[in-house]
């Protein structure tokens, strides 16, 4: 697409007048925009329009002009907009690409979509003056309904399973999501779209349907070899095989490997997976010439090397038992740097440089374990710390060149064993605890990075990287956070709050106001090393408030008692079950050291409890609450924020929020 707006349309609806111009109109209004939806007879969620009645399309379409002048102007935001027919702007498109595949052919794709425009920054809203006609599901249902349930469950776990929870736990209830690469590869020749897809699935663990994009993209690489690749077709093949290794598929593994060979016979990794091939079909003796062809045509290929001691072991034959090196019967040296003519270190290393930016990796390798064996052992106690160090350190990127995570750890470590204060060393173990999918102690590495070295652009790219997978500011660091008694008070999640009333010293009374099923209550009092926690809710049915709390009295007792079980054997919390107000009229001025306020989430109601408890709460204390939030959700009407915001104008008070994507909490200090 060229344009500005793209928009996706089911091919089961009619549109009415007008509808593109009032929804670019609403998409211009504000440049966080990025999506909007229409509301419609038939739709999932708070577009469908309960008051839709009409017998015919032109009777249809006279409902649209009487809705389009009755809510003219109306817009709202909600995390989720239906695709049944969307307006998405061009750069949205740019930031994260199309459609994951993988939801195909229908069902929690626009889940995902909206989901990574918001962590891109947009926001999705829902144009009220906008309908649009929609015969329901006629994509699906043909197939019958069974099916379709089918569809909705298999792609509901594939939602979750990328992203760590369902639409609604994530939107409405706050739950992290894990981090992910939100660009799918759109706009680009069918040969890079099909590998970056391929290897952002792989990183996700997705391997399936990654070697379905990887395959896609070897048959195509001819039409596009001359679009300067990085990768090579051998590359591509044995990265495919061993893929399809890993999902339990060894004849196809099998073809590629053999493809690889076919197109490189000296191709190390080809060998090596046609060796786990015939390995796994118990075929020992062929699996053995298979590894034994991997050492010899790369004597520093690890997994061949293992694979030949593993095979040597089952076949009862020494561990480095190798027929291709044998001379008079004995095996010559598996290690081909032994005959190579020594040159200086000073070149080896100059050229494993040379060679590491041009990314020959094995290559690099080979140059700098020749210049190790010729240092005879100085590297381990070296006179020279920040050469040893930075030896190491190089040897170790090398080794993440070759996806060798494990040594490359082990050489990161043994720099900071030489020099714990190698910015280089903490950026590199940070690198390789981020490929290893351990992202908070990669964050820690990174942070540590910085600290040492701040200029080191490497490890603040890193730091930056987790930090957005971990939804934290870029440049947010553990390190420099030293809070004192009014200080830096910065949260990043509710779940922190009870650590921050330790660090602050609130060790005395607190109070939560708005319990539900206790859940978050839980979390507080685990953090929290207070003396007294109360836990106030009317739990109870109201027929004049929308919240998706709010639900009827026998749901509300469960909820009473399933609380009131949590904590009975904690005689350090009370449980007072009675309205918000009136539960602040039995407390002193000044009793708690802090309040979290989560009751009535209107503007009247909260305004209320803002009015009723600040005087509960001592100078000092801290004064804090969830959803901070304004409009009109599918789990309620929301006025939090607006009520906070009219209660501290003018008063000088800092407030601070939380950084979760949605349902942030807000809180500030009392002066």
């Amino acid at each position: 697409a060229s344009g500005k707006y793209l928009v996706i349309a089911n091919n089961d609806i009619v549109v009415t007048k007008g509808w593109l111009e009032r929804m670019i109109e609403v998409a211009e209004s504000n440049n966080e925009i990025g999506l909007v939806g229409p509301v419609s007879n038939a739709v999932s969620g708070v577009q469908l329009d309960k008051d839709a009645r009409y017998a015919s399309i032109e009777k249809m379409h006279a409902y649209a002009k009487k809705v389009k002048k009755n809510n003219s102007g109306k817009i709202f935001e909600f995390p989720r907009v239906a695709f049944l027919c969307t307006l998405i702007k061009k750069e949205v498109i740019d930031k994260i690409g199309g459609l994951d595949e993988r939801f195909s052919p229908g069902n929690f794709e626009d889940d995902d979509f909206c989901l990574r425009a918001q962590l891109a920054g947009y926001k999705t809203v829902i144009a009220h003056d906008v309908f649009i006609h929609h015969y329901g599901s006629k994509s699906f249902t043909a197939e019958g309904m069974e099916k379709y349930k089918a569809r909705l469950e298999t792609n509901q776990k594939i939602f979750i399973d990328k992203w760590g929870g369902t639409p609604e736990e994530i939107w409405l209830k706050g739950k992290q999501t894990k981090g992910r690469n939100i660009m799918i590869t759109l706009n680009k020749n069918e040969f890079v779209e099909n590998l970056e897809r391929a290897l952002s699935l792989i990183e996700e663990k997705d391997y399936a349907v990654a070697l379905r994009h990887l395959n896609n993209s070897i048959e195509v690489y001819d039409e596009y070899k001359h679009d300067d690749q990085e990768l090579d077709l051998v590359y591509l093949l044995n990265l495919a095989g061993n893929i399809s290794l890993i999902t339990g598929d060894p004849e196809k593994a099998q073809n590629y490997f053999e493809r690889a060979l076919n197109e490189d016979n000296t191709s190390s990794l080809a060998c090596t997976g046609l060796g786990d091939v015939l390995f796994s079909a118990k075929n020992y003796e062929a699996a053995k010439t298979m590894y034994e062809w991997g050492v010899k045509n790369n004597s520093i290929n690890k997994a061949a090397a293992e694979g030949l001691l593993r095979v040597n072991n089952i076949l009862n034959l020494p561990a480095n038992d190798n027929s291709l090196l044998k001379t008079n019967g004995k095996n010559t040296t598996v290690n081909a740097l032994d005959t190579a003519e020594e040159p200086d270190t000073d070149k080896l290393i100059n050229d494993a440089y040379e060679l590491f930016n041009e990314k020959e990796f094995e290559k690099a390798l080979q140059k700098l374990l020749q210049a190790e064996r010729l240092f005879n052992g100085h590297l381990s106690n070296p006179t020279d710390i920040g050469f040893a160090a930075s030896f190491h350190n190089m040897k170790g990127f090398i080794y993440l060149g070759l996806n060798d995570t494990d040594s490359a750890r082990a050489c990161f470590e043994k720099a900071l064993s030489i020099d714990p204060n190698s910015s280089q060393a903490c950026a590199g173990l940070g690198e390789t605890l981020f490929l290893t999918e351990h992202d908070n102690q990669a964050k820690t590495m990174f942070e540590w990075a910085v600290k040492n070295n701040p200029n080191n652009l490497f490890a603040v790219g890193g730091l930056t990287k987790v930090n957005r997978l971990l939804n934290l500011p870029d440049n947010h660091s553990s390190l420099n956070e030293n809070a004192n008694e009014t200080g830096d008070i910065k949260i990043y999640h509710r779940d922190d709050f009870g650590s921050l009333f330790n660090k602050l010293g609130l060790d005395g009374k607190g109070a939560e106001i708005g319990v539900q099923e206790g859940v978050f209550s839980k979390t507080l009092r685990s953090n929290w090393q207070g003396e007294e926690l109360y836990l106030i809710d009317r739990w109870k049915y109201s027929s004049d408030y929308k919240d998706i709390a709010n639900v009827s009295d026998d749901k509300q007792k469960q909820y009473y008692f399933s609380v009131v079980d949590k904590f009975a054997d904690d005689s350090s919390v009370q449980i007072i079950k009675k309205d918000s107000v009136a539960a602040a009229e039995q407390f002193p001025d000044e009793y708690f050291d802090w309040l979290y306020l989560d009751a009535d989430h209107s503007f009247e109601g909260c305004s209320k409890d803002l009015k009723a408890w600040y005087p509960k709460l001592r100078p000092g204390g801290v004064f804090a609450g969830h959803d901070y939030i304004d409009g009109n959700f599918v789990g309620g009407i929301f006025g939090v924020k607006s009520a906070v915001d009219k209660f501290i104008m003018n008063t000088g008070i800092e407030l601070y929020t939380t950084e979760e994507n949605t349902l942030k909490s807000w809180y500030f200090v009392k002066p």
